[in-house]
């Protein structure tokens, strides 16, 4: 049975994967008008954030349903490389969307990696799957 970290972690992370779909709602033009001097159309944006909310939602899933603890690793990865990232463009007034919202998101994301360094929650993701 799962301990009750795991599904904290779930719905914290997977709120903050909400809450990045509003982000990107509230910031489309902005992001689509970003591509465009790029060279690249919506397309391109909406592949790009369809292409990263799946791998963390994914990752997340693997964490909370799979019992992968590599996953886990993986994702906190990504989200501690990522804060200075969102840091830094809050800083510089780049944000697409809600500067208050991205500020929010980030913070739900490392919050939501708590419960999974605790002990129970180690102990679970170290426990042989059958």
């Amino acid at each position: 049975m799962r301990p009750r970290s795991i599904p904290t972690f779930e719905r914290l992370f997977l709120s903050s994967l909400g809450l990045g779909l509003v982000q990107a709602w509230l910031g489309w033009e902005d992001l689509v008008g970003r591509a465009a001097a790029k060279g690249h159309g919506p397309g391109a944006m909406l592949t790009l954030l369809g292409l990263t909310f799946a791998t963390l939602a994914g990752l997340a899933l693997l964490v909370s349903r799979g019992r992968q603890a590599s996953a886990k690793w993986v994702l906190t990865f990504l989200c501690v490389a990522g804060l200075p990232l969102v840091l830094v463009s809050l800083w510089q007034g780049s944000i697409a969307g809600s500067p208050p919202l991205a500020f929010a998101q980030a913070g739900l994301q490392v919050a939501s990696l708590f419960p999974l360094f605790t002990l129970e929650a180690r102990t679970w993701l170290a426990e042989r799957r059958d």
